[in-house]
């Protein structure tokens, strides 16, 4: 049988999805992947490991559907040459182009992962983007034998608005999963715990309530930010220079691997507003550290109650009550870090959530 996944930035495809390629050609079928272009840092690496790739022209940031009209009849091209059996499109974006492509193509199975909702479904109001993209994602899931998600929450709110067709299954799995042969769990360090952020600098991420706390506590605290500052975020600019210049912060901007990071951590905190299952906690947890999120959508799922703290979005006053609790208690950290990593090898296993995608899918 003959496989292909569609994503957008060939670098995440080949971060993110490769360990399920790899299950999947393991399994004896041909496997294929779609790329926005260009692919070219990807596709030596994959084909080495006996993956096609193809790539297709497409634009990140658009939102029109007449725009996307060149990007779907490249990308039914390349499907129509390759003549998967089964395709998997993935991103908000790609669930619903990828998709129609794939009908275009006339392959005959055809399955979406939402790994989040976007802005269009989370901005609390219905603009004429949102009836756009719920329109778009309506007529492709039709299209679709099942639609994956990375949380229930995000499930619901598209059945919920109507996005979703009753017809169609839905389908939760624990996020992307985790390597933990890549992310093994390290030693706690000494002295002074250190609470870490990484992601991008951005106010949907609790960035802001993170400095609040930042200001508030002026320095009792260690407190580290990593990643990059996203287009737009000028306010977030000028208050991450002036916390980092005034002692109160570590800002480094964005590093080539995290791991030394995570290493030199003691708690990880994502204090962000939505998620899809946020990748770098999953990181976190299976280098075994303490995590404090947000319990919303996404982010409640990694927190048992045994391994971090949920505190409600958008409260900086909850979040550095969490914080100096687990700053006076470095043995509940030490406990909550250790569980951690339990939950990581338990239930976010890369292996173990490729398998809960590739059993419904027939594979």
């Amino acid at each position: 049988m003959r496989f292909g996944l569609i994503g957008g930035d060939a670098r995440y495809l080949a971060r993110f999805r490769k360990q399920l390629l790899l299950a999947i050609r393991d399994r004896g079928h041909e496997v294929h992947a779609f790329a926005g272009a260009p692919v070219s840092d990807i596709e030596d690496e994959l084909k080495s490991e006996g993956v096609t790739v193809h790539s297709f022209p497409l634009e990140r940031r658009g939102v029109s559907p007449l725009g996307e009209v060149p990007t779907m009849a490249s990308l039914a091209r390349a499907l129509t040459e390759a003549r998967p059996d089964i395709v998997l499109s993935y991103t908000p974006k790609l669930a619903a182009y990828g998709t129609y492509a794939a009908a275009l193509a006339r392959v005959p199975r055809r399955y979406a992962m939402m790994s989040g909702l976007g802005t269009a479904f989370t901005v609390g109001t219905r603009s004429a983007v949102t009836l756009v993209a719920g329109g778009m994602l309506r007529g492709a899931f039709s299209l679709c034998r099942g639609v994956f998600f990375h949380n229930p929450d995000d499930r619901d709110t598209l059945r919920d608005r109507r996005v979703l067709p009753s017809t169609t299954e839905a389908i939760v799995v624990n996020g992307s999963g985790i390597d933990l042969d890549q992310y093994p769990e390290r030693p706690l360090p000494e002295g002074r715990p250190t609470f870490l952020m990484v992601g991008r600098m951005h106010r949907e991420k609790g960035v802001g309530e993170l400095l609040d706390v930042a200001f508030e506590s002026r320095g009792k605290l260690r407190i580290r930010l990593v990643g990059p500052l996203e287009a737009g975020s000028e306010i977030i600019e000028r208050r991450l220079r002036e916390a980092a210049s005034r002692g109160f912060i570590e800002w480094p901007g964005s590093v080539a691997d995290v791991r030394p990071e995570l290493a030199s951590c003691s708690v990880f905190v994502l204090p962000s507003y939505r998620e899809g299952t946020p990748r770098s906690v999953l990181e976190a947890m299976a280098t075994g550290r303490a995590v404090i999120t947000t319990d919303a959508p996404g982010c409640r799922e990694t927190v048992d109650g045994t391994n971090g703290i949920l505190v409600a979005p958008r409260d900086a006053q909850a979040l550095h009550d969490a914080m100096n609790r687990l700053a006076a208690s470095p043995a509940k950290v030490r406990a909550m870090g250790t569980r951690s990593r339990t939950l990581a090898e338990t239930k976010y296993d890369v292996h173990r959530v490729n398998s809960s995608m590739i059993a419904p899918m027939g594979l």
